[in-house]
């Protein structure tokens, strides 16, 4: 039996991934007017702020309770970067050969690629541990056996 929610973050991941693909040579002239010329060290920076974005937003909405919005945000961060990965691979792709690649080209990628790389991760953790939960609670649910007898 399949899911019905996840036909619907799938189902969402698609569009989101189209409307990406079609925007990515609209946002990619955008981009290099906005952002300073930078060089190629510069986009390890994208990278490092995309996987740390997602984790700090996670702790303080767990710091506050709000476990419910948790999951809406864990969503909203992998929709975003599934956005700015096909949009970065599209303008790559329009501005292949062009005086548009330059390293501000692969920003939207290194964004993208830093969010989906942490929240795998992280979903890896949280699976992890929840296995691990699972298996201490099945141990401590076995009945024990008893003691043997002392010679009664």
């Amino acid at each position: 039996m399949v899911n019905p929610a996840m036909n619907t973050n799938l189902i969402l991941a698609v569009a989101v991934a189209a409307a990406g693909l079609l925007c990515g040579p609209i946002l990619q002239p955008a981009v290099i007017g906005v952002l300073p010329s930078i060089g190629w060290g510069t986009i390890s920076v994208f990278f490092i702020i995309g996987t740390l974005a997602p984790p700090v937003t996670l702790v303080i909405l767990a710091a506050g309770s709000h476990y419910s919005a948790m999951s809406r945000v864990w969503s909203v961060f992998f929709l975003v970067a599934v956005f700015l990965i096909s949009a970065g691979a599209s303008a790559l792709l329009f501005s292949s050969g062009s005086a548009w690649t330059t390293p501000s080209s692969f920003a939207f990628i290194a964004l993208g690629l830093g969010s989906v790389a942490i929240l795998g991760f992280l979903k890896l953790r949280l699976l992890r541990s929840q296995a691990r939960k699972a298996a201490r609670d099945a141990s401590s649910a076995e009945p024990s056996c008893p003691p043997p007898d002392e010679g009664r």
